[in-house]
């Protein structure tokens, strides 16, 4: 008697379905590793994004200062430097408003892209959080009144402080035209930035403080007595 060969045998419905089953599982489980690691990545970037804009911005201000032009600058223009201190609900909202050199990088083919232009640095504490932004106005020789652009460098700034360096001790203040046009040796300048989860608004909220101290290469010192710049020693 002849034997039949002998047929490969099929999965039954029972093993289909554990199989399906252990895919379905393991499937889960990496979808929840994934999703685990892009919360832990959100986190992080969340945490890390305050502090890494606050420091943009005071690189920004660092250069600002450091490209400010003497106030006695040809043809005859008027340059000044003035800083005013005014304290706010949780810190300081300074303002200081000067003129520097400048660059727009990412502006190179506009006719007002290179040169003087006027800064201001200001903290607008009439937001929800309050915003540090600064406001350039680049065509200084125009007869019309100008609308400065405005820019945010940072968001959620509890404080915003300067100060002011004579040559003898730091002011909280500077008005070159009382000063015999004279800018100040050095400007000292602090951001207090509310951490993720804190309110700005709040007193005891969770701050990281960045405070940078910046020469200004174009500037004499003053006489405190007299107000007059004198000579370096």
């Amino acid at each position: 008697m002849k034997r039949r060969p002998s047929q490969p045998r099929g999965f039954s419905l029972l093993e289909l379905i554990l199989v399906m089953g252990m895919v379905a599982i393991i499937t889960l489980s990496m979808y929840n590793a994934i999703n685990v690691a892009n919360k832990a990545k959100r986190s992080a970037s969340d945490a890390v994004e305050p502090a890494r804009a606050a420091s943009i911005a005071a690189d920004l201000i660092k250069s600002d200062l450091e490209n400010v032009l003497p106030l006695k600058a040809p043809p005859a223009m008027a340059y000044e430097f003035v800083g005013q201190h005014q304290g706010g609900g949780t810190g300081d909202a300074d303002t200081v408003e000067f003129f520097a050199m400048g660059k727009d990088e990412s502006a190179q083919d506009q006719p007002l892209s290179d040169g003087v232009r006027k800064i201001v640095l200001l903290l607008h504490t009439d937001t929800n959080p309050p915003v540090l932004v600064r406001q350039i106005t680049r065509d200084l020789i125009s007869q019309e009144q100008q609308q400065p652009e405005e820019e945010v460098l940072c968001r959620g700034v509890r404080s915003f402080s300067l100060r002011y360096y004579d040559g003898t001790q730091w002011q909280e203040t500077w008005d070159s035209t009382t000063v015999g046009d004279a800018l100040p040796l050095a400007v000292s300048f602090t951001l207090d930035i509310a951490l993720p989860g804190s309110d700005p608004n709040d007193q005891n909220a969770r701050t990281q403080r960045i405070t940078k101290i910046v020469p200004l290469a174009t500037a004499k010192p003053t006489d405190a007595s007299t107000g007059d710049p004198v000579g370096l020693q």
